[in-house]
């Protein structure tokens, strides 16, 4: 009887063994996710740079004109998922923000 074969869905590397290919998976996911926060947006004197995602490549939108208003106002502590972790912060899920970053949410 043949044995069975396992593959990690995101780069497709063969394991013989069902738990080496679901950590695999993981590890994978993982490394998908965005570093920076979804909704930093960093502020100038008459500009600023929006944070954007697209089709899996992330970047830096400047802006002008109008200023926008920050939306909430506090003191960060972290914005990447590795400055969290370091804290002790809880990261997971997808949509990492920054109240999700600096533990507020």
């Amino acid at each position: 009887m043949p044995k069975s074969k396992f593959y990690c869905s995101y780069c497709n590397t063969e394991y013989k063994d069902y738990s080496e290919a679901c950590e695999c998976e993981r590890i994978c996911y993982i490394k998908r996710l965005p570093e920076v926060a979804k909704n930093l947006i960093i502020m100038g004197n008459d500009f600023w740079l929006e944070r954007y995602e697209r089709n899996g490549a992330e970047g830096w939108e400047y802006k002008e004109k109008e200023m926008k208003e920050p939306e909430m106002n506090f003191k960060l502590k972290a914005v990447t998922v590795g400055q969290a972790e370091a804290l002790g912060f809880n990261t997971t899920g997808y949509c990492i923000s920054l109240e999700k970053i600096n533990g507020l949410d």
